[in-house]
């Protein structure tokens, strides 16, 4: 029993979470998107899927469904099924490309399009809540730390892919 006691004593951290600055992210990210999948939910959809619609747009409303799992940064059968998903809602088209049959293109709709207004006032609105009491100031300066934050973070990503490919992993 005393043994115990003194191993519980061992594994104290120096801090708990609430101190930690990635779990402010997680809990920031988590309300945010909530909120926004809250806001959506009229129109069926997730705030993954309205990512995935935003990036077919402003990337000239048509791109392969390998860049939407790089910029997702997730697998390939996460990607197939939210493009599933929302080409029987009407809100994409696929088909393969000419070029390279190995590629599948996706493609935007006018009904998706129709969508990215409702889809920019949701996040403004969840932005606002998030950041009201900010000066214009003190958002500036947020949102210059989290771009170094997330480019860094990028980039060992990106490092981390190129050398698992070249070292056969």
């Amino acid at each position: 029993m005393e043994q115990e006691k003194d191993m519980d004593a061992d594994r104290k951290l120096p801090c708990g979470p609430e101190k930690d600055i990635g779990y402010y992210i997680k809990r920031i990210n988590d309300k945010l998107k909530a909120g926004f999948d809250a806001y959506l939910c009229d129109v069926d959809l997730t705030s993954s899927q309205a990512r995935v619609i935003e990036y077919v747009y402003w990337n000239g409303g048509m791109v392969t469904q390998k860049e939407i799992e790089v910029f997702l940064d997730v697998a390939h059968p996460t990607v197939v099924g939210i493009v599933n998903r929302l080409e029987k809602k009407g809100y994409l088209n696929c088909h393969l490309d000419e070029n390279n049959k190995r590629n599948k293109m996706v493609c935007s709709t006018c009904e998706a399009e129709k969508l990215l207004n409702k889809m920019y006032e949701g996040r403004r609105a969840a932005e606002q809540r998030l950041l009201h009491s900010f000066s214009e100031n003190e958002v500036a300066q947020a949102k210059k730390l989290l771009e170094k934050i997330s480019d860094k973070e990028r980039r060992r990503t990106y490092d981390q892919k190129i050398i698992k490919k070249f070292a056969g992993i």
